[in-house]
């Protein structure tokens, strides 16, 4: 712990072995690893424990806390010292209940498993996922039958996922 804890306040400067073990070794967040998700979970139920132990002034007015950010976790990651998963200093932050970026690494399936552990019920704005993917287009497909603003990524065989569902 004296060396993680060293190696944390050097923004893993001098600690390149420490930063290894972190980014490669230690469990994280979005891989149905129950060791990982259990400490979500630990965290979601005290966020939304604080969240009933302030209740509004107002009965019109509602708390409405989430777990995560999903438009200041880059700004707020500016601001944030390196994390032991292997993020460093002022890099960003995962967005809403997502992830850190390029810590889920086996699959979808299990990142919905990690998400599925946490009681999101228990604060009000819940957690965002955001998932992304690419999906393989076939050989014959141009971007003028996409759409004008997908040719840039048929030229590399893929679109994002979400861009088949949208009427152009």
């Amino acid at each position: 712990m004296a060396e993680l804890l060293q190696a944390l306040s050097a923004d893993f400067v001098g600690h390149q072995a420490t930063l290894a073990l972190c980014r490669e070794h230690a469990p994280k967040y979005g891989n149905d690893d129950d060791h990982a998700d259990q400490l979500a979970a630990r965290i979601v139920e005290s966020f939304g424990r604080l969240m009933r132990a302030y209740p509004s002034p107002s009965p019109r007015a509602v708390h409405y806390g989430m777990v995560g950010s999903v438009v200041s976790h880059t700004s707020m990651g500016q601001a944030t010292a390196a994390s032991a998963n292997g993020r460093r200093a002022s890099g960003t932050l995962s967005d809403g209940g997502s992830p850190s970026q390029g810590c889920n690494r086996t699959g979808a399936t299990a990142t919905l498993r990690s998400m599925a552990k946490p009681d999101y019920r228990r604060v009000p704005g819940g957690a965002a996922l955001n998932a992304t993917g690419r999906v393989q287009l076939p050989a014959r497909a141009t971007g003028r039958e996409l759409g004008g603003s997908a040719s840039a990524c048929t030229k590399q065989g893929s679109l994002p996922w979400w861009h088949s569902t949208r009427r152009h």
